[in-house]
This record gives C-alpha cells, structure tokens and sequence, in this order.
C-alpha cells in the first residue's frame, strides 16, 4: 500500500482530506483482509478512525469492487505485493 503512494505515510496523518479518504479506506480492507487477527479499533487506531469508519470503509472498498475496475486492478496489484512480501518474510 504505502509503495502505491511512493512510500509516504503523510496520507495517513492528514486531517481526512477529501484526497485521502480513498487510500484510507483501501488500507482498512487490505489489513483487515491480511492482517487477521485484527481488531477494527487497532485498524483505526493506526489510520486515525474510529472503529465504525473503519467498517464503513471496508464496506465502500467491497462494493467498488463490484463495480469499478481500477479499484479491482489496484487492490489485486497491493494483493500480489502482499503476497510476496510475506513469502520473502518466510525465507
């Protein structure tokens, strides 16, 4: 996620502007996809929501998936780099 964004977490500590909502919510379903066990409050806590923001925001990233076809490609490229990520850990 933070590679997609040149590798600056700015994002993360801005004051929710409209630009950042979209790679916040993207990192909200990302965690609580591959991070599990993790709690909606631990998620906030690092994005800076609160734990129904942060259910909200995996809900709108589920159903842009349904429809939208550069949040399906965006999410299925962060997928694989998380994937290998995690592959090289166990080396």
């Amino acid at each position: 996620m933070l590679r997609s964004y040149n590798g600056n977490q700015e994002f993360i500590n801005d004051n929710m502007a409209r630009r950042n909502t979209y790679p916040r919510q993207i990192l909200c379903y990302l965690a609580r996809k591959h991070c599990q066990p993790i709690y909606l409050r631990e998620i906030g806590e690092y994005v800076g929501y609160h734990h129904a923001t942060v259910l909200h925001s995996i809900k709108m990233i589920n159903d842009f998936l349904d429809v939208d076809k550069r949040t399906r490609e965006l999410i299925s490229d962060l997928e694989l780099d998380i994937l290998i990520e995690k592959q090289l850990s166990n080396e």
